[in-house]
């Protein structure tokens, strides 16, 4: 191999591991993204859970209320539990709408991996129930931007 070759080889190869460099950066962002945004859920929750503290310390009574993040896969009775509100509360608003109602699509649409959620439990009377609760899916949509949907 003569040295233009040589040369060449070496441009080709430094341009390969500058796009490998710049495509791990992007995920390492998006990734940081994400971790940013879960991060900021348990902070609203951690708040919370101080403002409970606070009033209880004031003798006002505390609110009969639990919240809980999760960030994995949901358990089934957690993914019964929030289809049962989305068939009460949901249903008929989906289904007037163009996407209408799919329950298998969206039982399979709240239970990805990448979604995160905050319940807020009912604990008083026993036993707690779910009374509302929020999810948080996060994607790479056009142009391979990250998004989030809730």
């Amino acid at each position: 191999m003569d040295s233009m070759q040589v040369g060449h080889k070496r441009k080709v190869e430094e341009e390969n591991d500058e796009e490998e460099e710049e495509e791990e950066s992007k995920e390492e962002r998006e990734t940081n993204e994400k971790i940013e945004i879960a991060n900021e859920m348990k902070g609203i929750v951690k708040e919370r859970e101080m403002e409970r503290n606070r009033i209880k310390g004031e003798g006002r009574e505390e609110e009969k209320m639990r919240i809980k993040s999760i960030e994995r896969r949901l358990k089934e009775e957690e993914l019964n539990e929030m289809m049962k509100m989305m068939n009460e509360n949901m249903r008929d608003l989906y289904i007037q709408s163009k996407w209408g109602w799919n329950q298998s699509k969206k039982r399979k649409e709240l239970n990805v991996s990448s979604n995160r959620f905050l319940f807020l439990f009912n604990v008083h009377p026993s036993p707690s129930s779910l009374i509302a609760f929020i999810s948080f899916d996060f994607s790479n949509e056009e142009m391979n931007r990250p998004s989030i949907y809730w």
